[in-house]
């Protein structure tokens, strides 16, 4: 095998902005072939105003991609591609829709002037669940025919998908099994197993198939090899490096960062993919628009990805850079941090973001669990504020006023929920931002029925850094626990690890 140079990149920006104009390569676009199967595609050098954006720096156009608008709604989210078709991406227009939380639930496709659909269901986090597809002109959609085509495995997170690919016709299903009173027939192969690194890039994928191997001529199966389906390399930024199965003709879905691979629009793998809150170009290292915490981090460009540091950090949603790896402790907290440097490349400061892990998955009014992650201080308020441990907290606490008092609620489901969580061993960061999201979800409640403010307008970021509301917190649970009445078993249960909670056995810490 035999290296060399694939690309010497020099990027050229609008002048007074971070607005990327153009890219230039010192090597030739014959310098690279795009691999064995032609699906990894480099950036070429481009043409002066290559990328153009609108007023407020979101891209509308790629001249590069043959992509001549690009539609933005009102939340940042891309509406509508139009695109002049090639023989390597037919796609001329392309649109999505979203849920009211910001995920794409649909999107069309035009190619070869016809239609292809796909609906993308989801649950109340928002994690993917299934998808339906349909081809067609019909404007009317019930006359298309709908097919399911994949469904997603989960545990604590995404395992991976089943390939359906069955028609819904409304009609009984055509699944056939066989079971003649002693064997079963089982068609294995659809299912794709995700192999991810520690920043979740899909590495490769195997199917629930597998190989008997014999050795030494033995007609017995010595060990199995798995069947592997799908196998990738990312360079740092998420161009993918190699394929080393470039002949499966198999496409997975997901890549780098375990992102969604939008590969109708720029053709192969991974070039463009939908991180949810804001789209990414994997070979640019820059998403497409403007990163909306953009003025809690104004040491970063807005386009940056992971804070500049994709070995270390990953990109959730295209919001901040967080920590890689999971934490192993509730309230366990980690930085991640940047070095900047001005134009003559002087050192001038390191910035530092904190995080907290949240690993207990606690139950809404809803009955959803919340989500295993790292949050921002504020982050991990909100999390804990939607939960009825929360809810039961703010009760032992005493915070809900009179006619706040049905919003509250202390039912046993609520007082199990708060055991489960002060029983799985808060530090001292869990138990007070536990104290902050109790007092804003009561606070909330209580300004609610006073017709003060509506629940969801509630902004709990004042409750934050506040040191003397986080004491008060602390109090007041301690003094809830001291006068319970018959209550070792509560008082025990706020007795969390000794050394790494509010109380050990000198009682309260303050």
């Amino acid at each position: 095998m035999q290296g060399g140079v694939m690309d010497s990149l020099n990027y050229y920006y609008y002048a007074n902005t971070n607005r990327l104009k153009f890219i230039t390569d010192n090597v030739p676009a014959s310098g690279y072939d795009g691999g064995p199967d032609h699906n990894i595609i480099d950036i070429d050098g481009q043409a002066d105003n290559n990328y153009v954006y609108d007023d407020i720096g979101n891209l509308i156009a790629d001249k590069a991609e043959n992509i001549t608008d690009i539609k933005w709604n009102v939340y940042g989210k891309i509406d509508e591609i139009t695109r002049t078709a090639t023989a390597s991406v037919p796609a001329t227009d392309i649109k999505y829709t979203y849920d009211a939380s910001g995920n794409r639930i649909s999107q069309v496709v035009t190619s070869g002037g016809t239609k292809h659909y796909t609906w993308y269901v989801r649950d109340a986090q928002g994690n993917m669940l299934s998808t339906y597809t349909a081809d067609g002109n019909d404007p009317d959609l019930a006359n298309l025919q709908l097919n399911q085509e994949e469904k997603f495995l989960y545990g604590s997170s995404r395992l991976g998908l089943i390939t359906v690919k069955e028609s819904v016709d409304g009609g009984p299903d055509n699944l056939q099994f066989y079971y003649d009173g002693r064997t079963f027939s089982l068609g294995r192969g659809r299912k794709q197993y995700e192999l991810t690194n520690h920043l979740g890039n899909v590495l490769a994928t195997i199917s629930d198939k597998k190989f008997g191997v014999s050795s030494g001529g033995s007609s017995l199966i010595s060990y199995y090899e798995p069947d592997i389906v799908t196998a990738q390399d990312y360079y740092p930024f998420g161009m993918i490096s190699r394929e080393a199965l470039p002949n499966s003709g198999v496409a997975y879905k997901f890549g780098f960062n375990g992102k969604m691979n939008d590969n109708d629009v720029k053709g192969g793998y991974g070039l463009q993919q939908d991180y949810g809150m804001r789209i990414y170009d994997g070979r640019v290292g820059r998403f497409l628009s403007v990163d909306p915490l953009t003025h809690s981090y104004p040491w970063y460009t807005p386009y940056q990805f992971a804070g500049n540091s994709p070995m270390a950090n990953i990109d959730l949603d295209g919001g901040e850079p967080k920590p890689s790896t999971d934490g192993t402790q509730e309230g366990q907290s980690q930085s991640t941090s940047q070095d900047f440097y001005n134009l003559r490349g002087d050192y001038t400061q390191t910035k530092q973001e904190t995080w907290y892990w949240h690993a207990v998955g606690l139950r809404d009014a809803k009955g959803n669990l919340t989500k295993a992650d790292w949050y921002s201080s504020e982050g991990y308020v909100n999390v804990l504020s939607t939960s009825l441990a929360a809810k039961s907290l703010g009760n032992e606490l005493g915070l809900y006023n009179v006619a706040a008092k049905s919003l509250g609620g202390n039912s046993e489901l609520n007082k199990q929920e708060l055991e489960k969580f002060a029983g799985s061993g808060l530090n001292d960061a869990a138990s007070t931002h536990f104290i902050a999201a109790a007092r804003a979800t009561a606070n909330a409640s209580n300004n609610f029925v006073s017709g003060k403010i509506e629940p969801s307008n509630f902004n709990v970021e004042d409750l934050l850094g506040v040191g003397a509301l986080l004491k008060e917190g602390i109090a007041l649970l301690g003094g809830k626990i001291a006068s319970a009445a018959g209550t070792e078993a509560r008082a025990a249960l706020f007795s969390l690890n000794e050394g790494y909670g509010v109380f050990g056995k000198s009682g309260l810490r303050i």
